[in-house]
């Protein structure tokens, strides 16, 4: 399943990463026009629709340029690490933390060098965390282009999650702020991201969407005026 990864800049400062680069925003859309088309036979029913996915995508990966040269637009993980990877980081010493990412990558590639370990296969090594069971090393899926990971991205999001493609269906100009709560509703319960908080109270499960949806409600605003500005139209 796909859960919160560690996010590359504080949420406060995403929103205005999409006011000023219009040609950016039409180019994620077109990536995701594209995908939609793929994985569902027809195009997104609105502008505003392409605008609340695209907000997912840009919270959780800056819509696959957050890890440059990964084109993961979800955060969607792939893999556990296999017993040897482990054995390898386990002996290394290597704990699973943001900080200590490339460590355990080093350590893993050259494994695979001496034979230790199976050759990567289009995916990447993180960090996530739990606040259940706290930091872990995964793997996330990675791939060759923007749009390879704009359809496996919206596979995950609306394929698998029929709720969530409801939502995104419907997606229209009026209640924008209520649509994203809905939406950010639908991919806890459906476990699509954990959060912070914990899951084991009413109000840490609460506190968990209100976040999410306070995160995404402005980009979904910033991407809509953007796409508007650069009269970006569903294709």
């Amino acid at each position: 399943m796909e859960y919160e990864y560690e996010h590359p800049q504080p949420i406060s400062s995403w929103a205005t990463l999409a006011a000023p680069n219009l040609i950016r925003w039409t180019q994620k859309a077109d990536a995701y026009s594209a995908a939609w088309k793929d994985n569902f036979s027809t195009p997104p029913t609105s502008i505003f629709a392409v605008a609340l996915g695209l907000s997912v995508a840009q919270h959780e990966t800056w819509c696959g340029d957050a890890w440059p040269g990964e084109h993961n637009w979800g955060a969607t993980q792939k893999r556990r690490l296999t017993p040897e990877e482990h054995l390898v980081l386990t002996t290394a010493g290597i704990l699973p933390s943001i900080h200590t990412v490339q460590a355990a990558r080093a350590a893993i590639a050259q494994a695979i060098i001496d034979g230790k370990c199976t050759p990567l296969d289009h995916e990447a090594l993180h960090a996530d965390s739990s606040p259940i069971h706290g930091w872990y090393f995964c793997y996330f899926n990675a791939y060759d282009t923007d749009e390879q990971g704009a359809i496996r991205f919206i596979h995950v999001l609306a394929g698998e999650r029929s709720s969530c493609k409801q939502i995104l269906d419907r997606a229209n100009v009026l209640h924008l702020s209520g649509q994203a709560a809905n939406l950010a509703a639908a991919m806890y319960y459906t476990k699509y991201y954990e959060g912070f908080h914990s899951p084991k109270t009413t109000e840490g499960n609460q506190a968990n969407i209100r976040d999410y949806a306070n995160a995404i409600v402005p980009l979904v605003s910033a991407i809509t005026r953007d796409l508007k500005l650069a009269y970006w139209l569903v294709k």
